[in-house]
């Protein structure tokens, strides 16, 4: 038994090691890697003397932070009654980070923050925040959606962040008309050869060329793009002055042979 429970411990804490031993950076999703370094701020809409900063992967520690000696990745700032004088506290530490990541958004969730003073049995502070998709926010839009400090564990801030960074992610490539056109003519081509090809060989018993489909017809097709191709592009080289000219059938025989005049060829018409 006390092996066992060694061996149990030993995986434990290679589990956690494994867990927590990546940085934020190595754990952060390549659909939100180009959010990396980037900072995000709103102001809590039940009560705006408290504003809220979220970095992703970024530390936000304050100069005027007092005590905080850690490296928090999401900080809330109150502001006092006197405006120059104000308290920030850290909702959790890059170093303690999480990440989630499915279609079209990511969980992203920082822990080990501030201790609360009387709230969920002074544990740390926690924060999560879910990245969606926004088409055409390019430059992010943060909210407070909930505080959750009633309960005796696990409380949390919960934020939205839209980003349209996070819309391409595991989004399948779609296929453009020309392609689609292109797949299907192929498609149809290659089920032609090879039924005809079938067809030819074990119906009509067909040998080499002829087991072509429809042979005669795509040999005439060859002769006649062939014979188009030499109209259009070779020339014999006998040109007049007057440039190209059309000639008919017959004429090279017609200038070859000399014309007879017209009396003596209608000499014969007349009675002797």
């Amino acid at each position: 038994m006390f092996r066992k429970a060694v061996l149990t411990g030993i995986c434990l804490f290679l589990v956690l090691q494994t867990s927590y031993g990546q940085t934020c950076d190595e754990q952060l999703p390549a659909g939100v890697s180009a959010l990396k370094g980037h900072k995000f701020s709103c102001a809590d809409p039940k009560d705006p003397k408290f504003q809220y900063e979220v970095g992703i992967c970024v530390n936000l520690k304050k100069e005027d932070a007092g005590g905080m000696d850690s490296a928090p990745g999401a900080i809330q700032i109150e502001t006092k009654e006197n405006e120059d004088e104000r308290s920030v506290h850290s909702l959790g530490q890059i170093t303690h980070a999480d990440f989630m990541a499915g279609t079209n958004w990511v969980k992203m969730e920082y822990r080990e923050g501030d201790k609360y003073h009387s709230h969920c049995q002074q544990e740390g502070r926690r924060t999560v925040v879910l990245i969606v998709c926004q088409q055409y926010e390019t430059q992010g839009h943060l909210q407070l959606l909930e505080e959750n400090k009633n309960k005796t564990a696990e409380c949390y801030y919960l934020f939205e962040l839209s980003h349209s960074s996070v819309c391409s992610m595991n989004q399948p490539t779609s296929l453009g008309l020309g392609a689609i056109i292109s797949i299907v003519f192929f498609v149809a081509v290659g089920v032609y050869l090879i039924l005809g090809f079938l067809y030819q060989r074990f119906v009509v018993h067909a040998q080499g060329k002829e087991q072509i489909p429809h042979y005669p017809f795509w040999q005439d097709v060859g002769n006649l793009a062939a014979d188009g191709c030499n109209v259009v592009f070779r020339s014999d080289g006998r040109r007049n002055s007057d440039g190209k000219q059309y000639r008919g059938i017959g004429d090279d025989q017609l200038r070859s042979t000399p014309i007879e005049s017209t009396s003596d060829t209608d000499e014969h018409l007349l009675p002797m």
